[in-house]
């Protein structure tokens, strides 16, 4: 989930006995976000080093990226860090934002597993 505020909803909704949720970029747990220093913390982040120590952690699985664009203390780092992994994992849009139709709109994009 990426940012991680999109995280406790997801969870609610997500088979998590399938699927590994992680927020980003503390890649843990997504149920609360800490809100502590949020807007610093988010100014010094490295999306493509998050997004390596993502493709890390899934070995031969595939990733899936649930992201939105309008949270305003990440300014396009869900996009690096999908940007990142696409030059890592063939990629495709499963599911596109649709910002007329809802107020907090995100895509989800997938990145399959490894080709070499």
């Amino acid at each position: 989930a990426c940012p991680d505020q999109l995280g406790p909803s997801l969870g609610r909704e997500l088979d998590t006995t399938r699927y590994e949720l992680l927020a980003y970029p503390i890649l843990d747990n997504p149920k609360f976000v800490d809100w502590v220093d949020y807007a610093e913390r988010n100014a010094g982040l490295d999306p493509e080093a998050i997004a390596q120590q993502v493709l890390e952690r899934a070995g031969d699985r595939p990733i899936f990226v649930a992201f939105g664009d309008s949270f305003l203390t990440f300014k396009g780092q869900c996009e690096r860090v999908v940007g990142y992994l696409a030059t890592q994992r063939p990629t495709e849009q499963v599911i596109a934002a649709e910002p007329e139709a809802f107020y907090e709109p995100i895509t989800l994009v997938m990145a399959g597993v490894p080709t070499a």
